[in-house]
């Protein structure tokens, strides 16, 4: 396993490497890599920088609490124990992501911006993280309705072509991951603990096999299960989705119920709370905080993408990411004035891109610099009015008339 000379750093600084023991510095943690990286960036320093010189030389400026030029050069002295770790896993299948490489996924850089893991660890398909996604949760102690609902949820999803973001865990999760099984659909499963143990487990084997299985974890692969990190990996699994769906929850306690209260106060995606007769049921409470009843029958999982709060028009903003060179900005395409004009300038746009090959809706957004509401909103207004061609497994867009040979639908 090749890692860059960036990564390589943000790997020996965040990932615990070796067996705690007292005289030893611990990893940083996010919030101070994160101190870290801006002390970095407005010196014009990059992590790599940090291999040509001592770490007391370079650091002579910055005074810091806890992130200390001692902690930082013990634990990039750890590089020995990175190759044999990175060989280890390299043989179990293992892959690593820092959020210096371009395939960390957008979604949890534009939600949750430098307050997402700075590595994540991977096992199986990578390229399913840039297809979207419904999170489909639930207690793990789920009536056998509940259940049979989530399943049903899983086949649709999948037979919509969209993936299953999951937990994981026993219950909803597991029903809704063999649901979209059924329908070789796909699934990106987000674990409370280490890979190594999942990756050889026969839970998964059929899913990995068909390379329609992804499972994702911010901490190192041989980590045991912990309470925190599993209540602290709802936000990637709200992170990776466009919409989420609450089968059944406890109010006032459990991961189902926290998770969906943090993702309605910060308004990362549209949660939609299913009916249930199951009792008792924190669902009813979820709608009160704000979630939204999920339509019943549920026939189009588009229409769970529904325009976020935030950022309705606009360019999306530029996201200043501490540990890597700010990327090279698009240039923005949206100069007329008017929604009208907006939407027939992004229809353009879109004809321009999508002239050789389909797109998806994460490469549009990229390609474009929208926000993800505003692409949402157009590109299901073009394929409602027969403008933009959707197709499915995986879901892709492209434009289909030219603009220039009569009238848009817009302009009527």
């Amino acid at each position: 396993m090749s890692l860059s000379a960036r990564s390589q750093a943000l790997v020996l600084l965040t990932v615990p490497l070796t067996k705690i023991e007292p005289d030893r510095p611990k990893a940083l943690t996010i919030g101070e890599w994160n101190r870290f990286a801006m002390w970095m960036k407005h010196g014009s320093l990059s992590p790599e920088d940090l291999f040509k010189k001592s770490a007391h030389d370079l650091l002579i400026d910055f005074n810091d609490r806890t992130v200390t030029p001692d902690r930082v050069q013990c634990l990039l002295d750890q590089r020995l124990a990175l190759g044999l770790a990175l060989e280890k896993w390299q043989r179990m299948g293992i892959w690593v992501l820092t959020r210096a490489d371009p395939e960390y996924p957008s979604k949890l850089k534009e939600r949750f911006r430098s307050n997402t893991a700075p590595v994540l660890f991977g096992f199986g398909s990578k390229s399913l993280l840039k297809t979207d996604g419904v999170a489909v949760v639930g207690s793990r102690d789920a009536s056998s309705s509940d259940c049979e609902r989530a399943y049903q949820f899983g086949q649709l999803i999948a037979d919509q072509g969209y993936s299953i973001i999951s937990g994981g865990a026993r219950g909803i999760d597991t029903y809704a991951a063999n649901g979209a099984q059924s329908k070789e659909g796909t699934v990106i499963v987000v674990l409370p603990n280490g890979l190594s143990k999942a990756s050889t487990s026969s839970k998964y084997r059929d899913l990995l096999m068909s390379k329609n299985l992804l499972l994702l974890s911010p901490i190192h692969p041989e980590s045991n299960f912990n309470v925190g990190v599993a209540m602290s990996r709802n936000r990637y699994i709200y992170g990776l989705s466009s919409a989420a769906i609450v089968v059944c929850s406890k109010e006032n306690g459990g991961g189902t119920w926290h998770g969906a209260l943090e993702n309605i106060k910060n308004n990362w995606v549209p949660l939609w709370v299913s009916k249930t007769e199951s009792q008792p049921t924190g669902n009813e409470a979820l709608v009160n905080h704000g979630g939204k009843w999920l339509p019943d029958p549920l026939q189009s999982i588009d229409d769970l993408f529904v325009a976020r709060v935030k950022n309705q028009l606009g360019l999306n903003l530029e996201l200043d990411e501490l540990d890597q060179p700010s990327p090279t900005k698009a240039k923005p395409m949206l100069h007329a004035v008017g929604e009208r004009s907006l939407y027939r300038a992004f229809l353009e746009e879109l004809d321009r891109i999508t002239s050789q090959h389909p797109m998806s809706r994460d490469e549009i957004k990229s390609s474009l610099d929208l926000t993800r509401s505003q692409t949402e909103d157009w590109l299901r207004k073009g394929v409602d009015n027969g403008e933009i061609k959707r197709s499915i497994k995986p879901v892709r867009y492209q434009f289909l008339q030219d603009l220039f040979s009569g009238t848009s639908s817009d302009e009527v």
